[in-house]
């Protein structure tokens, strides 16, 4: 039975409900987990109800002793909910540390603004759980049950993409994502598609020259190390045409994020690429407005899970 270690997310939002609501939905999940959740007793016990019991643990280390039931490291401090994300998130890299990088991390939805607000610069889990570990390359998968789709970049302005595309990063993005597929998800002759960045592809050119200038000098030296490119592509056809065995690359956050949320709705997981240890987590954030009105969907969460479990079979 392996341990699996969650942060509640942003107490405010409906992290706490879907880890909650995951085990209740589908109850099987206790036969693959033990879920440890660093958090806030309180809050998970009021939507766990009487479904199963809510312990508090003190080390994870005990967790094997309480089957079917929720483990929590409570963390009851009343600050504002930047300040919590944080204060879960740092103590669970703790933990995970402690015990070798060996337990996978499931991470509830935060706000960036909120944690923002707290003075930090946050841009996003994946760029905090990197200076905390200190992994140099790190990259953001988005995986559902048919697609895998890297983010070229990820939380920058728009404006900024052309700028921040160069041939070195995305040759680094992309074999960082290819090396975890292999390792934890054991894929092997994956096919990999990138996206152009311009309306058209660029027509040649004639609206951008971005896709002549960065993108097929990247998809050159894939292929120079045997590896099998389609570049560019139209954003619609590699939705289309592509799935399964096949990595999307998109050059911007909104361009693989819409049509996976389109196709998909909330049954996507972020896995970051190039930590020393597995995190996921759901790939939505956290729906202030419908928190504590149980209608949190878990698909997401379930997903995250099963991708979390998955992985860590296919290393041990």
């Amino acid at each position: 039975m392996n341990v699996v270690l969650f942060t509640m997310g942003d107490p405010e939002g409906i992290g706490p409900e879907l880890i909650v609501k995951s085990f209740i939905r589908k109850p099987s999940l206790f036969k693959k987990v033990i879920p440890v959740v660093v958090g806030n007793k309180k809050i998970l016990k009021k939507f766990a109800g009487n479904f199963f019991p809510i312990v508090s643990i003190e080390s994870i280390d005990t967790a094997n002793k309480h089957k079917n039931s929720f483990c929590v490291i409570d963390i009851p401090k009343n600050l504002s909910g930047g300040k919590m994300c944080i204060e879960y998130i740092n103590c669970a890299v703790e933990i995970i540390k402690k015990n070798k990088n060996r337990i996978p991390l499931i991470t509830g939805p935060v706000s960036k603004e909120k944690i923002i607000k707290t003075g930090l610069n946050f841009s996003g889990h994946t760029e905090y759980l990197a200076s905390k570990t200190g992994a140099k390359k790190v990259a953001m998968l988005m995986m559902t049950e048919n697609y895998k789709v890297l983010l070229g970049t990820r939380h920058i302005p728009i404006k900024e993409v052309a700028k921040k595309l160069n041939k070195k990063m995305l040759i680094e993005q992309i074999l960082t994502a290819y090396e975890s597929l292999k390792k934890y998800f054991r894929i092997k002759n994956l096919d990999i598609v990138i996206c152009g960045l311009n309306p058209h592809c660029g027509d040649r050119g004639k609206i951008g020259k971005e896709e002549i200038r960065i993108l097929n000098p990247v998809a050159e030296e894939l292929r120079k190390i045997g590896l099998k490119v389609i570049c560019p592509v139209l954003a619609d056809e590699a939705f289309k045409k592509y799935s399964n065995n096949t990595l999307i690359v998109t050059c911007y956050h909104d361009q693989g994020m819409v049509p996976l949320k389109l196709l998909c709705r909330y049954k996507i997981v972020n896995f970051t690429c190039g930590l020393p240890f597995i995190r996921v987590s759901p790939g939505h954030g956290p729906a202030f407005d419908i928190a504590g009105k149980n209608k949190a969907d878990p698909s997401g969460m379930i997903l995250s899970i099963e991708t979390a479990v998955k992985a860590l079979e296919n290393i041990s």
